[in-house]
């Protein structure tokens, strides 16, 4: 009876293992551990950081936005398509200001606000409404409504407290401003912002993403 057990016991750990090494990234998102980072960079730049430490990827997706500043400040735009294939990743954040040590509450955004024909939609810290609303309308000739603080990924905000504009595709094709990419990635490793080297041309965020479907 004894080896009876002691061979299931074998078994299972057995089991655990396999499980563990074969869905490690899976695994530690449930657990609650970052095991994935967000790049935004040249595009260049981007793959040539990523294929440096490529045997570490197990998934990602690329995606094109655009960038323009606002004095120090940035404004990224990215079309419906590309805001609705993150907010299925879980990437699309709402920040709310709330009473207490942290002052701030992170919540996923649930449904991405119907964009208007012809317009924008606006994501921004409240302070920067005013001047992200006035500079697009200026430079890229685009009215905007204006729908609250929401940010791409977990617990922090790209560099420069960017703002967003999402656009229809149409729109977004005809925006004039340097193309940027942003990859999404899965890492086999607990922390995939350790894989990324910050450089000039590189931002990056960490994020804990579903696993790939």
């Amino acid at each position: 009876m004894k080896k009876i057990v002691t061979i299931g016991s074998i078994t299972v750990v057995a089991a655990i293992l396999l499980t563990y090494f074969f869905f490690k990234p899976e695994l530690l998102h449930y657990f609650g551990r970052p095991n994935g980072a967000i790049v935004l960079g040249e595009k260049e730049e981007v793959q040539k950081t990523l294929s440096d430490v490529k045997s570490k990827i197990s998934a990602q997706e690329n995606y094109t936005l655009k960038e323009s500043k606002i004095n120090d400040k940035k404004v990224l735009f990215l079309s419906k398509t590309t805001a609705e294939a993150l907010n299925k990743r879980g990437l699309m954040n709402t920040v709310k200001r709330v009473k207490g040590p942290k002052g701030l509450e992170i919540e996923k955004l649930i449904t991405l606000p119907a964009v208007p024909t012809g317009k924008g939609i606006l994501f921004a810290r409240e302070d920067l409404k005013e001047g992200a609303t006035k500079s697009v309308e200026s430079e890229q000739k685009l009215i905007t409504e204006y729908k609250g603080d929401t940010i791409i990924g977990e617990g922090s905000r790209f560099p420069g407290e960017n703002s967003y504009v999402m656009v229809s595709d149409d729109i977004f094709a005809s925006i004039k401003a340097p193309e940027k990419q942003l990859t999404v990635l899965l890492a086999d490793v607990e922390n995939g912002k350790s894989l990324i080297k910050l450089s000039d041309t590189i931002d990056y965020i960490n994020a804990s993403l579903k696993p790939w479907k």
